[in-house]
Order: structure tokens, then C-alpha cells, then sequence
């Protein structure tokens, strides 16, 4: 006794392989503002934002949820918050071409052309 049966649609799947590496990024900011190249850029950034969030719940900042009962301490809390991850990150980028790998060493120096002007 089969209960259960099923059938590829190759067609359906060929159609869908074509779509395969395309995503649609949309976005409220006109495209003479942020064209297509600085759209994807943007969203790309998202995951150091992301990974910035979790530092910042995490361990290392222990922004963990606030008890605070006030509003504005509340907004002074996250606005510590926020400040002590931008710090964090500056010190990062300062700190990539002292501590890369000799194979990185171009990489990291491209990555922070901002130090050597």
C-alpha cells in the first residue's frame, strides 16, 4: 500500500535554476542617490551590523536588556551601547595591518587605506 507518491516538474525546475545567484534588492533611496553597485554594498554591510548587534547583546558589551524605567535612560543606554561597538569597530580596521598574516598583509593594507594618507 503507497500513500504517498510524487513526480518532478523538470520544467518548473529549469525555470527555477535560471533565478539561481539573483536576488532583488529594493529600496526606498532613488537610484541616482544609491545606484545598483552601493545598493548591494549596503545590504552586504548588513551582516557587520548584524554581527555587531550580537557582540553588543553578547558577552563583550553585555548590553543585555535594559532595566531601565525612563526613556531617556534608556536612549542613553543604547546610544553607550552603539558608541562603544562604533569604537570598537574603528580600533578594529586601525589594528587589521598590524595584526594580519603576511598573505593578508595586501588585503588589509587596501582595507585601510584611510591610515596611510
Amino acid at each position: 500500500m503507497n500513500f504517498f507518491t510524487f513526480e518532478r516538474n523538470q520544467d518548473s525546475i529549469e525555470a527555477e535554476a535560471l533565478l539561481d545567484w539573483i536576488y532583488v534588492i529594493r529600496t526606498s533611496v532613488s537610484g541616482e542617490e544609491l545606484g545598483p553597485e552601493r545598493a548591494v554594498r549596503s545590504y552586504k554591510d548588513l551582516a557587520d551590523v548584524e554581527q555587531g548587534f550580537r557582540v553588543m547583546k553578547g558577552s563583550a558589551l553585555e548590553a543585555h536588556p535594559a532595566r531601565h524605567q525612563r526613556e531617556e535612560r534608556v536612549r542613553a543606554h543604547v546610544f553607550l551601547c552603539m558608541l562603544a561597538r562604533y569604537d570598537g569597530w574603528h580600533m578594529e580596521e586601525a589594528l587589521v595591518p598590524l595584526l594580519s598574516s603576511d598573505h593578508e598583509a595586501a588585503e588589509a593594507e587596501a582595507r585601510c587605506t584611510w591610515l596611510f594618507r
